[in-house]
């Protein structure tokens, strides 16, 4: 059996404070993000989780952090142009990174957590070189630029590292004066110092602009499986904002995205100089426990929907990559489903460490028009609906 190491954040990311208070615990809490030919999880231990609440500025955290190379490693996939709602997503974040530069030419992008680049692809034409940083690229660096066009290729690199161990003194050839990050800054530990660092290494000039995922629609949308051990920090605008400032920048500007699970895209610069950020809610432990205690009620009902569709066949539709985090709030035990129908060809016959439920195409000998359909992806409920209704099984079970 493999082992996850991991480090206690005992510290407020946002604002230092040791404040930190128990929201709930998730004890043997899964792995996400993982397909695999068995079921077999000795590879992908569970490591114990918490959920922490800061009451000094309210900010939400993890309280475990896993080892990054555990949580990174060949096994973990995903890539921006492979995602439907990843590319929508990110599309939508270099509009508003455009839409801010107001016909500003910046001479050296860079982007933390550069993916497959395909936000760099959309933003090359505001910037005269870019430069992506992301460790899945460590040891192929030659090859990032391989599939762009030959026209902005010559402008494009990578340094295949985690950003906080890059030297932009020697490695970016000058100061960068856009810095943007797309679902990124959730996954880093100490957040503060990396935003210090690069206030030091950047153009007085330069603009900031993060994407992260928005905790304010999980909390109002009382959607707890949406946690997951990669993502260490659990933003609302108050607190990123908030983290921001306490590590020296300035507030510009803000988005959320709505239909992309309410993410937050906000500008900033370096400092000094005086914020005009509008008030935000605060989030504190008593919301936080009562949304929790809603997800559960919620979780309880679908649980009762699925008894009360027996004996009839119990189909999951969705094979999302947080699927073993809902999986885990309903009780680990999800052997009620005969399997996952998903229609991408990638996850078929695959399975998620530690749950022996396969992932398979619908096929019609399956007879779902006579059995139910329980949506196991709710991030992209929108579109499991109206797949869930062209399948036309006698009910659907949303979560």
């Amino acid at each position: 059996m493999a082992k996850a190491n991991f480090r206690p954040n005992t510290e407020c990311s946002c604002c230092g404070s040791s404040a930190l208070e128990e929201a709930f615990a998730m004890p043997g809490f899964p792995q996400i993000g993982l397909y695999r030919d068995t079921p077999d999880d000795s590879r992908f231990p569970r490591v114990d989780q918490a959920l922490m609440v800061c009451a000094d500025c309210g900010h939400i955290q993890l309280l475990n952090n896993v080892d990054p190379s555990f949580l990174y490693d060949e096994s973990f996939t995903h890539r921006t142009s492979a995602s439907a709602s990843a590319s929508a997503s990110n599309t939508a974040f270099a509009n508003y990174v455009k839409s801010l530069a107001g016909g500003r030419r910046f001479r050296r992008i860079i982007e933390i957590g550069c993916n497959d680049a395909f936000l760099l692809r959309q933003l090359i034409e505001i910037g005269d070189t870019a430069t992506g940083i992301d460790p899945v690229w460590r040891g192929r660096e030659s090859g990032f630029a391989a599939d762009l066009p030959p026209e902005i290729a010559g402008r494009v690199k990578c340094i295949g590292d985690f950003v906080e161990n890059v030297d932009f003194d020697t490695q970016l050839g000058g100061k960068p004066d856009l810095i943007v990050s797309s679902f990124v800054f959730e996954h880093i530990r100490d957040p503060r110092s990396v935003l210090r660092r690069m206030f030091e290494i950047v153009d007085d000039d330069a603009l900031f602009v993060i994407k992260v995922p928005g905790t304010d629609m999980l909390l109002d949308n009382c959607r707890f499986d949406q946690l997951s051990h990669q993502h260490y920090q659990q933003w609302t605008l108050d607190s990123f904002r908030r983290t921001i400032e306490n590590a020296g920048g300035v507030y510009v500007a803000h988005s959320v995205l709505y239909r992309i699970w309410g993410a937050i895209m906000m500008a900033f610069r370096k400092g000094p100089g005086k914020s005009e950020a509008p008030a935000f809610r605060r989030a504190d432990i008593g919301m936080v426990r009562a949304r929790k205690a809603i997800f559960d009620r919620h979780l309880d009902c679908a649980r009762q929907a699925v008894e009360c569709a027996r004996p009839r066949k119990v189909y999951g539709l969705g094979a999302a990559q947080n699927f073993p985090s809902l999986a885990y709030f309903m009780g680990g035990d999800v052997s009620f489903l005969e399997c996952i129908l998903d229609d991408n060809p990638a996850r078929t016959g695959k399975y998620y460490p530690g749950f022996p439920v396969q992932t398979r195409r619908p096929e019609p000998e399956m007879d779902i028009r006579n059995s139910a359909i329980m949506i196991t992806g709710p991030d992209y409920g929108r579109v499991l609906m109206r797949r869930a209704n062209e399948l036309d099984p006698e009910q659907i079970i949303l979560p």
